[in-house]
C-alpha cells in the first residue's frame, strides 16, 4: 500500500504531469498553469489548443470554437490562431520569470495573471487566463494577451467573432 502511494506522490511531482490537477484549493490551479508553462521550455513542444494535448490542458469549448474556426475558414486560410496563446507566441527558447498571480473565484473557476518573457529580460508577456474545473481538473477556459498596450486579445470573443464573421459573408474579411 505505501510503495503505491509513494508513486502516485511522484508521478504528481513530476514536471509536466497534470495529475495534480485533481488537488482541491487554489494551489492546485496555480500548480496546473506551472505544469503548462513546463511544457514551453527549452526545447519544448508547448501544448496545441486543437491537438492531443490540449486535451489536458483546454476547456472542451474553448477547443471546439478553435477546431470550428479552423473548419470554417478552410484549409488555405489561417484562423484566429496564427500563434500560440499560451505563450503569446509563434516561437520561443524558453520562458523566462515566469509569475502566476491567482485570484480563486469559487471553487471550479480562478482566473490568474501570467506574466514571463520568452528571452532573457525581453519581450514581456501579460495575459490575464480564466480557469475552469471540467470533470474534476483545471482546463484554460479563456486567454486575454495583455501583452500589446494598444489591443488586448481575448483569444474565446476573437474566435467566436471571427466564425460568425465568415459564417455571415462566407468568407473572411479583407485585410484580415
Amino acid at each position: 500500500m505505501h510503495v503505491r502511494f509513494a508513486i502516485v506522490l511522484l508521478a504528481a511531482a513530476l514536471p509536466g504531469s497534470y495529475s495534480t490537477t485533481n488537488a482541491q484549493g487554489p494551489e492546485s490551479a496555480r500548480q496546473f498553469l506551472s505544469n503548462v508553462y513546463q511544457h514551453y521550455g527549452k526545447n519544448g513542444h508547448g501544448v496545441n489548443l486543437t491537438g492531443k494535448s490540449g486535451r489536458k490542458v483546454f476547456a472542451s469549448s474553448l477547443r471546439s470554437l478553435a477546431r470550428q474556426d479552423i473548419s470554417v475558414n478552410g484549409s488555405h486560410q489561417v484562423g484566429v490562431l496564427d500563434g500560440d496563446p499560451v505563450c503569446a507566441c509563434q516561437d520561443w527558447d524558453a520562458i523566462h520569470d515566469l509569475s502566476i498571480d491567482l485570484q480563486p473565484v469559487d471553487a471550479n473557476h480562478s482566473r490568474a495573471h501570467v506574466s514571463f518573457s520568452l528571452s532573457a529580460g525581453k519581450d514581456r508577456r501579460n495575459l490575464d487566463f480564466e480557469l475552469v474545473r471540467e470533470r474534476g481538473t483545471w482546463r484554460i477556459w479563456n486567454i486575454v494577451d495583455h501583452s500589446d498596450p494598444k489591443a488586448a486579445f481575448d483569444l474565446r470573443a476573437e474566435l467566436e467573432k471571427d466564425i460568425r464573421q465568415v459564417l455571415q459573408n462566407g468568407k473572411r474579411r479583407p485585410g484580415y
